[in-house]
């Protein structure tokens, strides 16, 4: 395994707290625990030993003391905040979408369907989930009825990405094609063409505008507002 050290400023833990971090790390461990934006709580699936994934529990802890605050069984193969930190989405097939409320672990909301993965909107209101079919469904994190869906290039959506600012999502495509939105528009940003591997890693970075995919071989940085790609790892 090899490893580069991308020097970038980000919020990692405690709010307003500034600190250089291993970007690259951001997608080598793109299913790390997910934590709150302001870096506050962290949430994990525990799951007991020979038991199936909707038997699981979802436990909520404090970062500065290491305090575990809440938990609650939830049956969830993958995890997600909401950005005012208020909500956590939680997904599995046999479960679809759930939303609970924080601390406490109410539950929210619930669809049926069963994405391949799900992000909130910066609205914290909206869920937007990536299907096996290539469509982007949004739900209401209120009441989980669908608001509308967004057609992708794709057959097939697996993985997504918001940018920092919130104005990019990306979603990576089943032939390895990151696909791009502007929001709130929902416009196709087409002309960019970023290609990672069938299943691969990319993330946007904390600086605006750019984006680390990794190939078979190499790792691009790429400038999402002139389209401009560099190899940085080969």
């Amino acid at each position: 395994v090899r490893v580069v050290t991308i020097t970038a400023r980000a919020a990692i833990s405690a709010p307003a707290m500034n600190a250089q971090i291993p970007a690259i790390m951001i997608f080598l461990r793109p299913n790390w625990a997910p934590t709150v934006p302001n870096g506050s709580m962290l949430a994990s699936e525990a799951l007991p030993p020979g038991n199936e994934v909707y038997t699981g529990s979802v436990e909520l802890w404090r970062i500065s003391d290491g305090k575990l605050l809440n938990s609650w069984t939830a049956g969830a193969s993958a995890l997600a905040f909401s950005p005012d930190g208020k909500l956590l989405a939680t997904w599995y097939a046999m479960t679809g979408i759930r939303v609970w409320k924080l601390p406490n672990g109410t539950l929210l909301s619930q669809t049926t369907s069963a994405p391949n993965a799900v992000l909130f909107l910066p609205d914290s209101q909206t869920l937007v989930a990536a299907d096996m079919d290539g469509k982007l469904p949004r739900y209401r994190a209120a009441d989980g009825s669908q608001i509308d869906t967004i057609a992708a290039s794709s057959p097939a959506t697996s993985t997504l990405r918001l940018a920092p600012d919130g104005q990019t999502l990306a979603a990576l495509a089943g032939d390895g094609q990151i696909l791009l939105w502007r929001l709130p528009q929902w416009q196709p940003l087409s002309n960019l063409q970023i290609q990672t591997n069938p299943g691969g890693a990319f993330a946007f970075l904390p600086l605006d505008n750019q984006m680390l995919t990794a190939l078979k071989d190499h790792v691009v940085l790429c400038n999402l507002a002139n389209g401009q790609q560099e190899t940085i790892l080969s």
